[in-house]
Order: C-alpha cells, then sequence, then structure tokens
C-alpha cells in the first residue's frame, strides 16, 4: 500500500474537508466530486467535434487554469511556500494535490531549476479509465494534467514553459510521463512535439492569478 502524501495528511489532519447544506469544501474553496469515465466521454466528444488541436488547447487552458491558481491561493493564503522554501520539496508536496483530487500517484524523476528541466511520471487515473472506456489510443490524452503541471513549473520558475506527454497509459505504456521546458528550448518543428503543441486561450489567460 503506497504511503499517504504529506499534504493529504494536512487535508485530514486539520480537518480541512467540509460538507455544508450540500456544497463540498477543501480549505475553503468549493469542491465537485465528478465520475471520471463522464471526463473521458467529454474529451472524447470535444477532440470528435472540435479536432485535436482545438480540443487539446482548451483543455490544457482549464488545467494551468486550475493548477496555478490553487498553488497560489495554497501556498500564499496558507503560507505553504514560507514553511518549505526549497522549491524541490514544494514541487513534491504540492504534487500530492493530484493525489488528493484522484489523478494518480507521480514522482519527479527529474527537478532541474537551474535548467528548467522538469520530468514527472506516474499512473494517470484518466488515462486508464479513457483506455478501459474508448480502447488503446494512437495519441497521448492527458491535456488536462499536462496543463497542471506547465502551471506547477511556471509558478515555481516564472518561465514560460511546455508541458509534453511523452508516456501515456491509454497509448499501452506501463505509466505516464510528463517533460516541461521552456517552450523556446522545445523543437517546434518535430512532428511528435507539433502534435502536442497547444495555443493560449485569452479568455482563460485573463482568469489565471498571475
Amino acid at each position: 500500500m503506497s504511503e499517504m502524501p504529506d499534504i493529504l495528511k494536512r487535508v485530514l489532519g486539520f480537518k480541512s474537508i467540509v460538507h455544508k447544506e450540500g456544497s463540498l469544501y477543501i480549505w475553503g474553496i468549493p469542491m465537485y466530486f465528478e465520475v471520471m469515465s463522464t471526463r473521458a466521454a467529454q474529451q472524447k466528444i470535444m477532440v470528435d467535434e472540435f479536432g485535436r488541436e482545438e480540443a487539446s488547447s482548451i483543455i490544457y487552458s482549464m488545467g494551468k487554469l486550475t493548477s496555478y491558481n490553487a498553488l497560489k491561493t495554497f501556498n500564499e493564503k496558507f503560507g505553504v511556500a514560507k514553511t518549505i522554501p526549497d522549491k524541490k520539496k514544494l514541487l513534491q508536496y504540492n504534487t500530492g494535490q493530484l493525489d488528493i483530487i484522484g489523478a494518480g500517484k507521480f514522482e519527479w524523476s527529474v527537478m532541474n531549476f537551474d535548467k528548467v528541466h522538469f520530468v514527472m511520471r506516474g499512473n494517470s487515473a484518466f488515462a486508464e479509465v479513457y483506455k478501459k472506456s474508448f480502447g488503446i489510443q494512437k495519441h497521448h490524452v492527458d491535456f488536462f494534467i499536462r496543463g497542471q503541471v506547465d502551471a506547477a513549473v511556471k509558478y515555481l520558475t516564472g518561465k514560460d514553459v511546455l508541458a509534453i506527454e511523452t508516456s501515456c497509459i491509454a497509448k499501452g505504456k506501463k505509466y505516464c510521463e510528463f517533460v516541461i521546458k521552456e517552450r523556446k528550448k522545445w523543437d517546434l518543428k518535430d512532428p511528435a512535439i507539433k502534435k502536442q503543441l497547444v495555443r493560449n486561450i485569452p479568455e482563460t489567460e485573463k482568469l489565471i492569478l498571475y
């Protein structure tokens, strides 16, 4: 049995999960439980209707919005950044938020702040459900998590980064892997990278608390 992440211990220890009058809160933030297969179906419909590039751009941007604002609120409002000044430890700690929301268990195999080069791998619950629902895929499917880790690295480095999924359970691989580095350091002409390029969604960018 895997060990409970520190961030989840903190949530439970401080009784930070509250259910009141039909609403669920974690640290005062309204939350909503969602069936994973519904999100998988939603993404598939978006890809079929709007195309992979447009669908991935929208979902990636929502991952950025969710992650960046949550990190800013959590680390600054609750003082976590002050209690964990080491950026590597803070990134590891914050990654536990993926555990809390049921996204899967992930570990950082590379955290190079000087070169802005990061690699995270683990079991994406979304990719597992997507594969179970729609079979083995030809393309990577974790658009939302890519946006989340993009925001996590940007939050701690201040750099314009791009997250690329290099291994995906939905494609039949044993784990999902994400590589994050500065956008300008990717070979954007590489066909494998071009397939995962996303455009900025202006309306989403306005909502991110940079």
